[in-house]
């Protein structure tokens, strides 16, 4: 997995996640995050293919690095939902706790 492999990782993801690819697109952030992921995969096969691992096998923990760190759609929109319903009860609890 060389950079144009780390590259594919990143694409498979976003295009598996349609509002991860937006984000990446239109979030500087987001966009940051993926850039400085892309940085990581590349010295992750760097340090793995030193270790003897196949392209199969790097290309496996790429793709699990990615969808740790990114996240996917479905795990984004939970979290989302979690976080509104904590904003929504902290914002709606009595002054005196």
């Amino acid at each position: 997995m060389d950079y144009s492999s780390s590259d594919a990782v990143l694409r498979g993801h976003l295009d598996r996640n349609p509002e991860a690819q937006r984000a990446a697109l239109h979030d500087p952030q987001y966009a940051a995050e993926v850039h400085r992921l892309r940085l990581m995969l590349g010295y992750l096969d760097e340090a793995l293919a030193a270790e003897g691992l196949s392209d199969k096998a790097r290309h496996r923990v790429g793709s699990r690095l990615v969808a740790g760190c990114l996240g996917t759609d479905e795990t984004n929109a939970r979290a989302r939902s979690v976080q509104e319903l904590l904003t929504r009860d902290v914002a709606t609890a009595p002054a005196s706790w």
